[in-house]
């Protein structure tokens, strides 16, 4: 089942319906909702809660009923803050992942390496600090990489540039030392 109620004013709760529903595709995105998502809803392939109102990562990430998306999870401007939740494993199939434009805080988690499928990554606008974990390494699939705008620090690392998917990389706007290497200008 599809289920797109984008763009409209809608607040409040969403009504909990049959643990039979399975819905595939789910946007609820452009609207005004800040409690938490119901049960129905957490194991969408795809599931598109940007620029809403919520503000608890915990609860909606991590936890008793927290989200098993499939394949493609946005809640890109939202009022999430403080650390990254650290529940990356049991999302291990995603293909897309946009955190960006919330008010996150802290490093990037190294259990994101575990997002071996991932072909796109996004983080910016946030507050993330320090350097980019080796542990994104692992996700060889990854074609597109936006960490912008944040405080990002230390130095570019190598191994970036020996991503053989990774087309489009945004750094921008960040705090890196050091000089660029080398292998990051031959990505094609």
């Amino acid at each position: 089942m599809t289920m797109n109620i984008s763009y409209n004013n809608l607040q409040g709760t969403i009504p909990n319906v049959s643990l039979t529903y399975v819905s595939i595709f789910t946007d609820l995105g452009s609207n005004q909702f800040e409690i938490s998502i119901p049960l129905f809803l957490r194991n969408s392939e795809t599931l598109d809660l940007s620029k809403n109102k919520f503000s608890n990562p915990l609860s909606l990430l991590c936890g008793d009923g927290a989200i098993s998306v499939q394949f493609h999870l946005d809640i890109s401007y939202n009022h999430l803050s403080g650390d990254i939740p650290d529940c990356w494993r049991q999302l291990n199939s995603l293909f897309y992942l946009d955190l960006s434009h919330n008010k996150f805080s802290g490093k990037i988690l190294t259990s994101m390496g575990w997002l071996i499928n991932l072909r796109a990554l996004f983080l910016r606008n946030n507050n993330l600090v320090e350097g980019i974990p080796f542990s994104l390494r692992n996700c060889i699939s990854l074609v597109i990489l936006n960490l912008s705008d944040n405080n990002l620090s230390a130095s570019i690392p190598n191994w970036i540039g020996t991503s053989k998917e990774l087309k489009i990389l945004s750094l921008r706007n960040n705090q890196f030392l050091g000089s660029l290497p080398f292998k990051v200008c031959s990505l094609r």
